[in-house]
């Protein structure tokens, strides 16, 4: 399985979210979309997927944490905002 799998699946079963996008060229990037994420500023939605990703039983090895470069936490409103543009 690749970085670009392990993250999603890894993702998708902590949060269960709306929509996930990842792209995996240079380094994996993209964005979660998750309902639950309104009420929580920016930054404790950073260390909610750092948790998640960061933890033991997640399997992701430190070589392969340090290839995720970003991974924007939104809520359905905020990827609303910017499908439209």
């Amino acid at each position: 399985m690749d970085l670009k799998e392990k993250v999603a699946t890894i993702l998708r079963s902590a949060f269960q979210p709306d929509a996930l996008v990842l792209d995996d060229s240079d380094g994996l990037s993209g964005y979660i979309t998750y309902a639950k994420f309104r009420g929580f500023d920016s930054l404790d939605r950073q260390k909610m997927l750092d948790k998640v990703l960061r933890a033991t039983d997640s399997g992701l090895t430190k070589p392969e944490l340090r290839e995720i470069l970003v991974i924007a936490a939104l809520t359905p409103e905020e990827q609303a905002l910017h499908t439209a543009e």
